[in-house]
């Protein structure tokens, strides 16, 4: 299939994300975490879409867009301190995304310990009901 056919269908699917990028991202703060993960999602869509597509123009786009974003330098973390004052808004940004993650991959695990227990529970009856029909079946032969 050639890649100008290929084009069309995420043009469709990027026209979406082009109004909210005009409309909302646009308005927010350049610093806003909302802000920066989106024009990172964006810039990495396009980017892949450029490469997948041969498309120099939604590579250059993808480029700026990630070009944009720069990752905060990799700084030496001083020793663990009760109280931590972020140098800077997207110190503290990073630190509360931190944070919701952490409690995120905590809520998904314990959600997933429910689910496997209740599995279990699932598998041991279905076992001893096995173990009462084949009883039964003997019992009749």
């Amino acid at each position: 299939m050639p890649p100008t056919l290929l084009a069309y269908p995420y043009q469709f699917v990027r026209t979406p994300l082009t109004v909210i990028d005009l409309q909302v991202a646009r308005r927010l703060p350049k610093d806003s975490a909302v802000r920066r993960t989106f024009d990172r999602a964006f810039g990495s869509l396009d980017l892949l879409a450029g490469r997948l597509l041969a498309d120099d123009t939604l590579l250059r786009q993808g480029a700026e867009r990630l070009g944009a974003f720069q990752p905060a330098p990799e700084t030496s973390r001083a020793p663990a301190s009760t109280e931590r004052e972020s140098d800077t808004p997207s110190d503290s940004i990073a630190d509360e995304g931190r944070v919701e993650v952490s409690k995120a991959k905590r809520h998904d695990a314990a959600r997933a310990n429910k689910n496997l227990t209740t599995i279990r529970q699932q598998l041991r009856r279905a076992d001893a009901e096995m173990a009462a029909r084949e009883q039964q079946a003997e019992a009749r032969e």
